[in-house]
């Protein structure tokens, strides 16, 4: 947590107070968390924490690896670099050692029950770098789809689907990468396993186009790779810098209440819950601007744009996306 927050010192109360909330011992267990790891670092810990008698901090200088930090670096390079074209090689480079970084859901084996702020923090960073690493494979799969580059392009959209497997575009990217690649029958398959996943996740039937493909490749069509128009391309979200985590909270809570058309969507209205809970808590303003581009791919609806409306609320968004898959 201090290596993902070091641009900045933390307070050690509120240090304290995060990682011991309701302890009148706080400041104490902080004390001894501390000692123990310096004991269990020895001497290498006096280059890696810089502490005074109120704050501590990372130290950045110090010889460490963060595949956070590696995984993110390669993102904003690609958002800051002028493309010479929509497939720019150096990007396409950078996105594929994103992708290599990451290596999984953040902090996925650490818990603190008993710390809500905690919680909030680990909850909206996983959500955030889930997100990216979606809009990134996303983008790799598209390109060399273009590109023509099969065996690159099922290697990301099979990893697309690792992270979301209910998300229907990346079904119809590699329905038409194996189809291209001869391999039919694999393809249909596929179609099988995109709607066993929408039955079990969404609770709901595929969109036309996914049957219409399933039909083509079915009557032995010939495919052509998807065109992605300039409107409905993926983008990267724009970097930030994740500084002082131990702040007060935004007060932006939001009642919603989401009444849902399908009584087998539970896992949706589960999700919409946690997408509402995000939407309530930003860290100093992290994911405002990108939560409804994180509902679009939660839905697997990153294609349609006019449902990237920040005046409508999130209630209605879901409620007319399950409307339009009845």
């Amino acid at each position: 947590m201090l290596v993902m927050t070091a641009v900045a010192p933390q307070s050690r109360e509120k240090l304290a107070v995060l990682l011991w909330p309701n302890q009148s011992k706080a400041r104490s267990n902080l004390r001894k968390a501390l000692s123990t790891l310096r004991q269990v670092l020895g001497e290498e810990m006096s280059p890696f924490l810089l502490s005074t008698r109120n704050t501590i901090q990372f130290n950045l200088q110090s010889s460490y690896s963060l595949d956070v930090e590696v995984f993110t670096a390669h993102l904003r390079a690609c958002t800051l670099h002028s493309h010479p074209g929509e497939s720019c090689l150096d990007c396409m480079a950078r996105l594929q050692q994103a992708i290599v970084a990451y290596r999984g859901s953040f902090l996925e084996q650490v818990s603190l029950p008993e710390s809500e702020a905690f919680e909030e923090w680990v909850s909206l960073t996983r959500e955030r770098l889930h997100r990216e690493a979606v809009a990134a494979c996303t983008l790799l799969t598209q390109s060399f789809e273009q590109q023509q580059n099969w065996e690159q392009a099922q290697i990301h959209a099979q990893r697309l689907l690792e992270l979301e497997p209910s998300l229907e575009t990346a079904h119809q990217s590699l329905m038409r990468i194996l189809t291209q690649q001869g391999q039919r029958t694999v393809a249909l398959q596929q179609f099988d396993r995109c709607c066993q996943m929408l039955k079990a996740d969404l609770g709901t039937e595929p969109l036309a186009a996914t049957i219409a493909l399933f039909e083509q490749i079915r009557a032995g069509a010939q495919l052509h790779s998807a065109a992605v128009p300039a409107s409905d391309a993926i983008s990267l979200p724009e970097p930030f810098e994740e500084d002082a985590l131990i702040s007060d909270r935004g007060a932006l809570r939001r009642s919603t209440s989401v009444k849902l058309d399908r009584g087998g969507a539970q896992a949706l209205r589960n999700r919409s819950k946690m997408l509402d809970k995000v939407y309530s808590f930003w860290i100093q303003g992290v994911l405002e601007n990108s939560l409804h581009h994180a509902i679009l791919i939660d839905l697997g609806l990153e294609d349609r744009p006019s449902l990237l409306n920040r005046s409508k609320p999130i209630s209605l968004m879901l409620t007319r996306n399950l409307k339009e898959r009845s």
